[in-house]
């Protein structure tokens, strides 16, 4: 209760650093024992020492109170008010030394991500030059097992019924094998991969808060 107050400027400094996600902050008063420090409240003393015999009562073999839990009982030592103005100052600057510290280790787990994308960024290159130097190969291997595969099957198509000249199936043979290639031809692909490793690399090289950016280009 005695935070309470503080709230409203604890969320617009995490507001101020946190740009995205969502954040529990967690606050507690340890009080240093000086010698301005209350004294006992006979009432609330007098209260526990009812509560202790009642419970005494119904539980005999249960042990007696020690001294740190009878001083450590709410009301029991009548602490001194704080300074709204000096809890505020203490409060602030407690919550300003945990954000630098979740700042930076936010800063180092991004570092590290963004080493693993770049290092991914570059094998994806790697395998899209090797592919792009294969290309020819493959499409060339394709296309004469589909050319062979088609003669046999049309060859004997005019075998049987003789309706189709060798001159159409020729023709027929090769309107496929373009189709066929048109289909087969990736570089349309490969660009478009390009683009978006460019974008990531880009992106990692902005900074700031861009994990939604990336999780985009993942899609």
């Amino acid at each position: 209760d005695e935070l309470r107050s503080v709230e409203p400027a604890l969320r617009e400094a995490i507001s101020a650093r946190v740009a995205r996600g969502k954040v529990e902050c967690r606050l507690g008063i340890s009080r240093v024992a000086v010698e301005s420090a209350g004294g006992l409240n006979l009432e609330a003393l007098a209260r526990l020492k009812r509560l202790a015999a009642d419970v005494a009562g119904e539980l005999p073999g249960i042990g007696a109170l020690r001294t740190i839990d009878v001083l450590g009982w709410p009301g029991v030592v009548d602490a001194p008010v704080a300074d709204p103005d000096a809890l505020r100052a203490a409060v602030l600057a407690a919550l300003g030394e945990a954000l630098e510290a979740l700042t930076a280790s936010r800063q180092r787990e991004g570092a590290a991500l963004r080493d693993i994308l770049l290092a991914s960024c570059t094998a994806i290159d790697a395998v899209a030059d090797q592919l792009k130097l294969r290309v020819p190969d493959l499409l060339g291997a394709v296309e004469r097992k589909l050319v062979e595969r088609l003669e046999q099957a049309l060859g004997r198509s005019l075998a049987e019924t003789s309706v189709l000249s060798r001159d159409e199936i020729a023709d027929r043979i090769r309107q496929e094998v373009t189709l066929y290639g048109l289909k087969m031809d990736v570089d349309e692909e490969l660009k478009r991969l390009a683009t978006h490793v460019n974008e990531v690399r880009r992106v990692l090289q902005a900074g700031g808060p861009v994990g939604r950016r990336l999780d985009f280009l993942m899609q």
